[in-house]
Protein backbone atom coordinates (compact mmCIF):
# COMPACT_ATOMS: atom_id res chain seq x y z
CA UNK A 1 0.00 0.00 0.00
CA UNK A 2 1.36 3.41 -0.97
CA UNK A 3 1.64 5.83 1.93
CA UNK A 4 0.32 9.36 1.62
CA UNK A 5 2.90 12.09 2.30
CA UNK A 6 2.26 13.95 5.52
CA UNK A 7 2.13 17.72 5.58
CA UNK A 8 2.60 20.48 8.05
CA UNK A 9 -0.24 22.60 9.34
CA UNK A 10 -1.91 24.48 6.49
CA UNK A 11 -1.09 27.83 8.11
CA UNK A 12 2.57 26.97 8.58
CA UNK A 13 5.26 28.08 6.18
CA UNK A 14 7.37 25.05 7.13
CA UNK A 15 11.12 24.88 7.61
CA UNK A 16 12.94 25.64 4.35
CA UNK A 17 16.35 25.91 6.01
CA UNK A 18 17.61 22.56 4.72
CA UNK A 19 15.92 22.73 1.32
CA UNK A 20 17.14 26.23 0.51
CA UNK A 21 20.80 25.61 1.19
CA UNK A 22 24.01 25.63 -0.81
CA UNK A 23 24.61 23.90 -3.21
CA UNK A 24 20.89 23.51 -3.96
CA UNK A 25 20.26 27.22 -4.45
CA UNK A 26 23.53 27.68 -6.34
CA UNK A 27 22.37 25.11 -8.88
CA UNK A 28 18.87 26.56 -9.16
CA UNK A 29 20.38 30.03 -9.61
CA UNK A 30 22.22 29.05 -12.79
CA UNK A 31 19.63 26.92 -14.62
CA UNK A 32 17.89 28.45 -17.61
CA UNK A 33 14.40 27.50 -16.45
CA UNK A 34 12.53 29.89 -14.15
CA UNK A 35 12.03 28.50 -10.64
CA UNK A 36 10.18 29.59 -7.54
CA UNK A 37 9.44 27.87 -4.25
CA UNK A 38 6.41 28.78 -2.15
CA UNK A 39 5.28 27.71 1.30
CA UNK A 40 1.92 26.08 1.98
CA UNK A 41 0.33 29.47 2.57
CA UNK A 42 1.55 30.75 -0.80
CA UNK A 43 4.45 32.86 0.49
CA UNK A 44 7.39 32.97 -1.93
CA UNK A 45 10.46 31.49 -0.23
CA UNK A 46 12.87 31.33 -3.17
CA UNK A 47 13.17 32.72 -6.71
CA UNK A 48 16.02 32.27 -9.16
CA UNK A 49 17.30 34.97 -11.55
CA UNK A 50 15.43 33.45 -14.51
CA UNK A 51 12.01 33.84 -12.92
CA UNK A 52 12.82 37.40 -11.83
CA UNK A 53 13.63 38.22 -15.45
CA UNK A 54 10.48 36.42 -16.64
CA UNK A 55 8.19 38.39 -14.32
CA UNK A 56 10.15 41.64 -14.53
CA UNK A 57 10.83 42.01 -10.79
CA UNK A 58 13.94 41.86 -8.64
CA UNK A 59 14.49 39.03 -6.18
CA UNK A 60 14.02 41.43 -3.27
CA UNK A 61 10.65 42.53 -4.67
CA UNK A 62 9.40 38.95 -4.93
CA UNK A 63 10.64 37.22 -1.78
CA UNK A 64 8.21 36.91 1.15
CA UNK A 65 5.34 38.16 -0.99
CA UNK A 66 2.30 36.01 -1.79
CA UNK A 67 2.29 34.20 -5.15
CA UNK A 68 -1.08 35.79 -5.97
CA UNK A 69 0.58 39.22 -5.98
CA UNK A 70 2.40 38.17 -9.15
CA UNK A 71 0.04 35.86 -11.02
CA UNK A 72 -3.05 37.98 -10.30
CA UNK A 73 -5.72 37.93 -7.60
CA UNK A 74 -8.17 36.59 -10.15
CA UNK A 75 -6.12 33.39 -10.01
CA UNK A 76 -6.21 33.04 -6.21
CA UNK A 77 -8.45 29.98 -6.49
CA UNK A 78 -5.98 28.44 -8.93
CA UNK A 79 -3.15 28.94 -6.42
CA UNK A 80 -5.19 27.43 -3.58
CA UNK A 81 -6.12 24.40 -5.69
CA UNK A 82 -2.54 23.76 -6.73
CA UNK A 83 -1.14 24.06 -3.21
CA UNK A 84 -3.78 21.55 -2.08
CA UNK A 85 -2.45 19.10 -4.68
CA UNK A 86 1.14 19.61 -3.52
CA UNK A 87 0.07 18.87 0.07
CA UNK A 88 -0.88 15.42 -1.19
CA UNK A 89 2.56 15.03 -2.76
CA UNK A 90 1.17 15.29 -6.29
CA UNK A 91 3.23 16.46 -9.27
CA UNK A 92 1.85 17.73 -12.56
CA UNK A 93 2.63 19.70 -15.69
CA UNK A 94 0.23 22.28 -17.09
CA UNK A 95 0.02 25.36 -19.30
CA UNK A 96 -0.56 28.85 -17.96
CA UNK A 97 -0.68 32.44 -19.20
CA UNK A 98 1.73 34.33 -17.00
CA UNK A 99 1.13 38.06 -16.36
CA UNK A 100 4.27 40.18 -16.39
CA UNK A 101 5.13 43.48 -14.77
CA UNK A 102 5.01 45.35 -18.08
CA UNK A 103 1.40 44.28 -18.63
CA UNK A 104 2.12 41.61 -21.23
CA UNK A 105 1.42 37.90 -20.77
CA UNK A 106 3.62 34.91 -21.53
CA UNK A 107 2.40 31.38 -22.34
CA UNK A 108 4.38 28.95 -20.22
CA UNK A 109 4.60 25.31 -19.18
CA UNK A 110 4.77 24.75 -15.42
CA UNK A 111 6.16 21.60 -13.81
CA UNK A 112 4.92 21.66 -10.21
CA UNK A 113 6.26 19.43 -7.44
CA UNK A 114 5.89 19.17 -3.68
CA UNK A 115 8.77 20.25 -1.43
CA UNK A 116 9.58 17.96 1.50
CA UNK A 117 11.56 18.48 4.70
CA UNK A 118 13.98 15.92 6.15
CA UNK A 119 11.08 14.11 7.84
CA UNK A 120 9.24 13.75 4.52
CA UNK A 121 6.63 16.33 5.51
CA UNK A 122 5.27 18.46 2.68
CA UNK A 123 6.31 22.04 3.44
CA UNK A 124 5.64 23.79 0.15
CA UNK A 125 5.70 23.65 -3.64
CA UNK A 126 8.26 24.26 -6.35
CA UNK A 127 7.41 25.36 -9.87
CA UNK A 128 9.81 25.02 -12.81
CA UNK A 129 8.58 27.33 -15.56
CA UNK A 130 9.57 27.36 -19.24
CA UNK A 131 8.17 29.24 -22.21
CA UNK A 132 5.62 27.35 -24.25
CA UNK A 133 6.19 26.11 -27.81
CA UNK A 134 5.51 28.86 -30.30
CA UNK A 135 7.35 31.54 -28.36
CA UNK A 136 9.77 33.35 -30.64
CA UNK A 137 12.32 33.69 -27.83
CA UNK A 138 12.09 30.02 -26.96
CA UNK A 139 12.36 29.01 -30.59
CA UNK A 140 15.66 30.84 -30.87
CA UNK A 141 17.06 29.16 -27.76
CA UNK A 142 15.91 25.64 -28.54
CA UNK A 143 18.37 23.49 -30.44
CA UNK A 144 17.20 20.59 -32.57
CA UNK A 145 18.94 18.22 -34.91
CA UNK A 146 18.10 18.34 -38.60
CA UNK A 147 17.38 15.25 -40.68
CA UNK A 148 20.86 15.26 -42.21
CA UNK A 149 23.12 16.72 -39.53
CA UNK A 150 25.53 14.43 -37.72
CA UNK A 151 26.57 15.57 -34.27
CA UNK A 152 29.20 14.49 -31.74
CA UNK A 153 29.56 15.00 -28.01
CA UNK A 154 32.46 13.29 -26.29
CA UNK A 155 32.69 9.73 -27.62
CA UNK A 156 29.01 9.82 -28.62
CA UNK A 157 27.97 10.48 -32.23
CA UNK A 158 24.45 10.73 -33.66
CA UNK A 159 23.36 9.73 -37.17
CA UNK A 160 19.89 11.21 -37.81
CA UNK A 161 19.60 9.84 -41.35
CA UNK A 162 19.73 6.24 -40.12
CA UNK A 163 18.38 6.82 -36.56
CA UNK A 164 21.59 5.42 -35.06
CA UNK A 165 24.14 6.46 -32.48
CA UNK A 166 27.74 5.41 -31.99
CA UNK A 167 30.16 5.23 -29.07
CA UNK A 168 33.86 4.59 -29.58
CA UNK A 169 33.15 3.96 -33.25
CA UNK A 170 30.58 1.19 -32.70
CA UNK A 171 27.13 1.98 -34.13
CA UNK A 172 23.82 1.01 -32.54
CA UNK A 173 20.22 1.13 -33.67
CA UNK A 174 17.72 2.97 -31.50
CA UNK A 175 13.99 3.68 -31.54
CA UNK A 176 12.78 6.88 -33.18
CA UNK A 177 11.55 8.34 -29.88
CA UNK A 178 14.72 7.39 -27.99
CA UNK A 179 16.75 9.05 -30.74
CA UNK A 180 14.69 12.24 -30.48
CA UNK A 181 15.21 12.27 -26.72
CA UNK A 182 18.95 11.61 -26.98
CA UNK A 183 19.28 14.25 -29.71
CA UNK A 184 17.65 16.87 -27.54
CA UNK A 185 19.99 16.13 -24.66
CA UNK A 186 23.07 16.15 -26.88
CA UNK A 187 22.20 19.45 -28.60
CA UNK A 188 21.38 21.00 -25.21
CA UNK A 189 24.16 19.34 -23.27
CA UNK A 190 25.66 20.68 -20.05
CA UNK A 191 22.46 22.40 -18.90
CA UNK A 192 19.50 21.16 -16.90
CA UNK A 193 16.58 19.97 -19.05
CA UNK A 194 13.22 20.04 -17.27
CA UNK A 195 10.51 17.46 -17.79
CA UNK A 196 8.27 20.18 -19.23
CA UNK A 197 10.91 20.88 -21.90
CA UNK A 198 11.01 17.19 -22.79
CA UNK A 199 7.24 17.17 -23.21
CA UNK A 200 7.30 20.37 -25.25
CA UNK A 201 10.16 19.57 -27.61
CA UNK A 202 10.39 15.78 -27.72
CA UNK A 203 7.12 14.17 -26.69
CA UNK A 204 4.68 13.41 -29.46
CA UNK A 205 1.65 13.29 -27.16
CA UNK A 206 0.34 16.29 -25.23
CA UNK A 207 -0.35 14.34 -22.04
CA UNK A 208 2.05 12.14 -20.12
CA UNK A 209 3.39 11.71 -16.59
CA UNK A 210 6.69 12.21 -14.80
CA UNK A 211 6.96 8.45 -14.26
CA UNK A 212 6.70 7.73 -17.98
CA UNK A 213 9.39 10.31 -18.77
CA UNK A 214 11.62 8.95 -16.00
CA UNK A 215 11.22 5.42 -17.37
CA UNK A 216 12.45 6.57 -20.79
CA UNK A 217 15.41 8.33 -19.14
CA UNK A 218 16.34 5.15 -17.27
CA UNK A 219 16.27 3.19 -20.54
CA UNK A 220 18.40 5.84 -22.24
CA UNK A 221 20.96 5.77 -19.41
CA UNK A 222 21.47 2.04 -20.01
CA UNK A 223 22.34 2.73 -23.63
CA UNK A 224 24.94 5.29 -22.52
CA UNK A 225 26.86 3.10 -20.07
CA UNK A 226 30.08 3.55 -22.12
CA UNK A 227 29.58 7.29 -22.64
CA UNK A 228 32.39 9.68 -21.63
CA UNK A 229 30.03 11.45 -19.27
CA UNK A 230 26.65 10.82 -17.70
CA UNK A 231 22.96 11.59 -17.94
CA UNK A 232 22.22 12.67 -14.39
CA UNK A 233 19.07 13.58 -12.51
CA UNK A 234 19.05 16.97 -10.79
CA UNK A 235 16.57 16.51 -7.96
CA UNK A 236 13.45 18.59 -8.33
CA UNK A 237 14.63 20.20 -11.57
CA UNK A 238 15.18 17.65 -14.33
CA UNK A 239 18.16 16.04 -16.05
CA UNK A 240 21.54 17.07 -17.41
CA UNK A 241 23.84 15.40 -19.93
CA UNK A 242 27.44 16.32 -19.26
CA UNK A 243 30.97 15.04 -19.77
CA UNK A 244 33.27 14.06 -16.96
CA UNK A 245 35.63 16.81 -15.83
CA UNK A 246 38.60 15.29 -17.66
CA UNK A 247 36.77 14.93 -20.97
CA UNK A 248 36.50 17.65 -23.61
CA UNK A 249 33.73 17.78 -26.20
CA UNK A 250 34.30 18.10 -29.89
CA UNK A 251 30.80 19.56 -30.20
Amino acid sequence: MQSTPSNTDSNSTGDFTQFLQIPSTELMDIVEAAIWVVSLDGTIEYVNPSICKMFGYTREEMLRRHAVDFIGHANSGFVTENIAKRKKGMSEIYSFSLPRRDGTTLDVMIAANAVFDRNKNVIGAMAVITENKGSAVNANKTKTITDSEEYSFGNLKLYPASIEYAMNGERFEISHFAFRLLSYFVKNHSRVITRSEIIEHVWEESQTSDRVIDAHIVALRKKLKNFDGALKMVYGLGYILKLTDKTTSNA
